[in-house]
């Protein structure tokens, strides 16, 4: 079960050592009498039993865990692990001590667990977790470093464990039940004409390649006089639907915690607005800067959804594409709906001022300011701003308050 035998001593106690074998050292030098050597032949060779029966502790253990995680979770639910230990041998009681540890993929400690225990001869020990999942993404439930403490309890060795169990913890889905999806456009074939400049020259039915787009649409012959990718647009429906603004970047004093409940909001608001779209036969796409790029997709499908919301980006420090630049380049563009929701946790004057241009096209704006418990509230200025240009607006910490806003819970 476990590998990497490394032998240390504990800090705290090496100046005692070293203190102690200088007392020893020192008058047996000025003495120079062979029995003076004793009490220094006495510690070394409590030193080595000391070792040697540590690592009989560590080959006389034996760790085995059990969960009902099964690889998946929902956000907020908790899962059950038995970890049962045992000493095989009749002769020693070793003094154990590790770490249950719920890790992101980022490498952050969201939980930690400590044991430290003595184990009688021949005994069997079953400790049981209850561990909950406060954070969307995926994580790693591992084992610290397993210590083997000596026999006297200066020395002890280090094992690691080889137990590991990867999870996926999904959003918490929060049923939308009356939110009104306003239609402006009509629902009939159009054919977009969207002109763009490449090499002097204006093109009908293109438009520069955005990162979501199907590589099949790229117009290659354009896109190698051009120095950037050119896509055709192809015939739709201009069925009406929901475009969602998704702001990931974060502040630079980055804080996981708080990042992290900030993501669970965002990420729980959008997939239970594109849910209730989806099942309700609207179009919905996502808007969000990616590695300081703008990204753009349109799931179709509710699988196609999943896919989407797994591999969504986490909060980073990027911030070349802010979420009112992206609302002003691309609201008024054919990969924008006329109902727009905007989910972050930043406001300024440059998102107001995009939204007031959405509402002044005859789009439909929603800001959702996400607040996470503790955080300071909207200014008021800003508020006053909203409201009186007439953009629907809410405040929020969490999925369930959002959909409460949108259409009420059952």
């Amino acid at each position: 079960m476990i590998h990497g035998l490394k032998f240390r001593m504990i800090d705290r106690k090496k100046l005692f050592i070293i203190t102690l074998l200088l007392i020893i050292i020192v008058p047996a030098v000025f003495i120079k009498s062979p029995i003076s050597y004793v009490p220094l032949i006495f510690v070394i060779l409590l030193v080595i039993f000391s070792y040697l029966y540590t690592f009989i502790c560590l080959k006389s253990f034996k760790l085995d865990v059990e969960s009902d995680a099964e690889g998946r979770c929902e956000r907020l639910s908790t899962a059950d692990y038995s970890i049962r230990i045992a000493n095989k041998s009749l002769l020693i009681f070793p003094r154990v001590s590790f770490s249950v540890i719920l890790e992101s993929e980022e490498g952050y400690r969201v939980q930690d667990f400590e044991y430290n225990f003595i184990l009688n001869p021949k005994e069997k020990k079953e400790l049981n977790l209850n561990m909950g999942f406060p954070h969307i993404g995926r994580f790693k439930v591992i084992i610290s470093k397993i210590k083997f403490f000596g026999f006297i309890d200066m020395l002890f060795l280090n094992k690691k464990s080889k137990w590991m169990e990867e999870l996926l913890i999904t959003p918490k889905i929060y049923e939308i039940y009356n939110y009104e999806i306003h239609t402006v456009n009509p629902i009939f074939s159009v054919n977009y004409h969207v002109q763009h400049k490449v090499k002097g020259g204006e093109f009908n039915d293109v438009r520069e390649y955005i990162p979501g787009d199907p590589i099949k649409n790229i117009h290659w012959k354009l896109s190698a006089h051009s120095d950037t990718f050119i896509t055709k647009i192809i015939n739709a429906d201009a069925v009406s639907g929901i475009t969602l603004y998704i702001d990931f970047s974060s502040e630079e004093n980055f804080d996981y915690d708080k990042a992290a409940n900030v993501y669970d909001c965002m990420v729980e608001s959008a997939y239970s607005v594109a849910l209730y779209a989806l099942n309700k036969d609207y179009g919905i796409s996502f808007v969000f800067s990616f590695r300081n790029n703008p990204a753009y997709y349109l799931p179709k499908t509710v699988d196609e959804l999943d896919d989407l919301i797994y591999s969504l980006p986490k909060v980073s420090p990027y911030k070349k594409y802010s979420i009112g630049l992206l609302v002003s380049e691309y609201s008024n563009t054919v990969i924008s709906f006329d109902n727009i929701i905007v989910l972050t946790d930043k406001i300024n004057n440059m998102i107001i001022d995009s939204l007031i241009n959405c509402r002044e096209r005859g789009q439909f704006p929603i800001f959702c300011f996400i607040k996470p418990d503790g955080e300071k509230d909207m200014p008021e200025s800003m508020k006053k701003r909203l409201i009186k240009s007439g953009i629907m607006y809410c405040i929020v910490s969490d999925g369930k308050e959002f959909a409460a806003f949108l259409g009420g819970l059952k």
